[in-house]
């Protein structure tokens, strides 16, 4: 068992940052007990960390201008659970009992090139693996900043407050859907489909909402509790990107800035050969060491006798 004293810690280091470096894998919960209608959980454990690989990307919902929270129907259309330590999904004939979560991720600084992206979650119970849970991308330009403390089922963006389990299609655009028997209480999962990486891609302004729902089963069972990113024992919701590797520039091999070098590149070179100190060091730079012997006397600077260029 590990001292709670550095479970606290792990919690507030995964807040404190805007990107998390690449370094770990989301970590998945161990044990624990919920009670969903009374809302109350006993965690057991702490979850392991594994490493991942250097070109890998990970964004939380307590990263920058993230946010999770789950809304819930009926007789609580008006509560807000923006400070809970969980999300809940479910599915019911009791509107009352309906629950819709909401994770907002600041893309603000994700890098370009974007290869794969997957989103990760710690299950912390689920009863029953039957039907699915479906996901949904918030539109550019629908109440994308909506307040974590304030979002309640009446208000929520994106929201069909007359349905059980769906969105506004106008508003929202279907990322697909993940079977219940592939998800465990005390692990974490992963969803990713050509959809959430087009809409992650096509993202304008640098913040994205997903928004999960159960489906195709009702029952008092029928819920599905993940941790948020308030829980003090498991990793919030996390946007996993696998970013493209780097171009690496050779001179020997990459011709792309030949045209722009004069032709005693492909011989040999010496300081007549140049008009300018800045000619002269252009190549000495291209090329990273001194193969022309450009460098009379080791300073890192070529042909130091010739004129400087003119200001333009």
């Amino acid at each position: 068992m590990v001292p709670k004293s550095l479970r606290s810690l792990w919690a507030f280091l995964l807040s404190a940052v805007l990107i998390i470096p690449a370094v770990m894998l989301f970590p998945a919960p161990s044990q624990a007990m919920v009670n969903a209608e009374s809302e109350s959980i006993q965690n057991v454990d702490k979850p392991q960390v594994a490493p991942i690989n250097a070109n890998v990307q990970l964004i939380t919902t307590a990263a920058g201008n993230g946010a999770d929270t789950f809304i819930r129907g009926g007789s609580y259309s008006s509560k807000n659970n923006g400070t809970n330590g969980k999300l809940v999904v479910k599915l019911d004939n009791t509107v009352s009992y309906i629950r819709k979560t909401y994770l907002r991720f600041d893309l603000s600084e994700l890098n370009d090139g974007i290869d794969d992206v997957s989103l990760n979650l710690s299950t912390i119970n689920l009863p029953n693996t039957k039907g699915s849970i479906e996901f949904y991308g918030l539109n550019d330009g629908v109440e994308e900043n909506w307040s974590e403390t304030k979002t309640t089922w009446n208000n929520a963006p994106g929201n069909d407050t007359c349905s059980t389990n769906l969105f506004l299609s106008n508003q929202t655009t279907y990322l697909g859907k993940l079977p219940a028997a592939s998800i465990a209480t005390g692990d974490s999962f992963s969803f990713n489909s050509p959809e959430l990486l087009d809409f992650i891609k096509g993202d304008t302004d640098h913040i994205v909402t997903i928004l999960i729902n159960r489906a195709e089963y009702k029952a008092p069972d029928a819920y599905i509790v993940f941790a948020s990113k308030e829980s003090t024992e498991y990793s919030p919701p996390t946007l996993m990107a696998t970013l493209k590797p780097a171009v690496q520039s050779n001179p020997e091999t990459d011709t792309a800035n030949l045209f722009e070098l004069p032709d005693c590149v492909n011989s040999d070179c010496n300081c007549s050969d140049f008009k300018t100190q800045e000619e002269a060091q252009a190549v000495f730079n291209y090329f990273g060491d001194d193969r022309f012997r450009l460098d009379g006397n080791k300073d890192g600077l070529a042909c130091t006798s010739l004129p400087h260029a003119k200001a333009p």
